[in-house]
């Protein structure tokens, strides 16, 4: 097998992060190199420990040593999540087309040939794999499935990736430079990609049961990750504060109007509809202000994120 190097770059690149996984990974690399090795494609593996604390990043500098043509791994210094390690693990790479993929054995890696097809077939700048099957058990399904339908309406609520992806993609190699332009403190790999591709496409794939640990992901932690993927990577509440601004400033107006003429044809007490008529009118003009604000707000954050507004799916330059 031929050493890797930035002039001579593997056909694809597999980012694998990792957390608490060591009596997985021997498998899973083993896996990886079988699927390619069957196909005649050149690979690298780029397993990013995301801070584990059982022996995971032992494993991998054994592995390292065992194949150090095919296999790299990062370590982070404490625990920044799936996202950042994958981005991670993204920026370090140098293949033609890059696979992510997970540590935990449910995607298997012989699946891998299904997105390469899939790309093959539509010419798709990203591929998802996608499967319908779940394969949690109990409570802790319940947990993962109300988990996950509400990870999908909030991120319907402005986020251009709209809750239909997985963790297991296949992009070109292109986008790495547009990705390494980034520099978010907190990273939604996904809303990222589908601002620079145009062309996606999801593929039906098998799953497994996961063979060892559970899933890091609880009720509160996706609703807390769509929650900052909702405040990070959309417009959604600044929206939220010009309509609901503007909405109020007509109902103090409407109602400062209403005791105007309250006082022109009824009897009211004294000094009561200059007083309640003020209040209504100036907050009726601060919430309208507000609503200014927010929309300049919005601005300047599309401005500060360097969404682009176009994409372009082929150039001459």
């Amino acid at each position: 097998m031929q050493t890797l190097s930035s002039e001579n770059p593997p056909d694809f690149s597999v980012i694998v992060p990792v957390y608490n996984s060591a009596s997985t990974l021997e498998r899973l690399f083993k896996e990886i190199d079988k699927t390619f090795k069957k196909e005649h494609q050149s690979y690298e593996v780029i397993f990013v420990d995301d801070f584990s604390v059982d022996g995971s990043l032992a494993k991998l500098k054994e592995l390292q040593n065992k194949h150090p043509h095919q296999l790299n791994y990062i370590s982070l210094s404490h625990n920044h999540g799936q996202h950042i390690a994958t981005f991670c693990g993204i920026l370090h790479s140098k293949g033609h087309y890059i696979i992510t993929l997970d540590d935990d054995l449910e995607t298997p890696p012989a699946e891998i040939q299904k997105l390469i097809t899939c790309l093959s077939e539509t010419q798709a700048d990203l591929v998802y794999g996608m499967s319908g099957k779940a394969n949690g058990q109990g409570n802790g399904k319940l947990v993962r499935d109300a988990g996950g339908f509400l990870f999908k309406k909030i991120l319907s609520k402005g986020a251009e990736v709209n809750g239909k992806g997985s963790s297991f993609r296949l992009f070109k190699g292109d986008l790495r430079q547009k990705l390494a332009a980034i520099n978010f403190e907190f990273i939604f790999l996904d809303e990222i990609l589908h601002w620079h591709v145009s062309k996606i496409h999801h593929t039906e794939i098998e799953t497994a049961k996961r063979i060892a640990g559970q899933s890091g992901y609880s009720l509160f932690n996706l609703i807390s990750i769509s929650a900052r993927i909702v405040f990070n990577y959309s417009d959604f509440p600044i929206k939220l504060m010009i309509w609901g601004g503007t909405f109020s400033a007509m109902i103090c107006f409407g109602l400062g109007i209403y005791h105007v003429y309250n006082k022109l044809f009824n009897d009211v007490q004294l000094g009561f509809t200059s007083l309640i008529t003020s209040i209504f009118f100036g907050t009726g003009i601060i919430l309208f202000a507000l609503g200014i604000i927010g929309e300049y707000l919005r601005k300047i954050y599309f401005l500060q994120l360097g969404k682009q507004n176009f994409k372009i799916k082929d150039s001459s330059f």
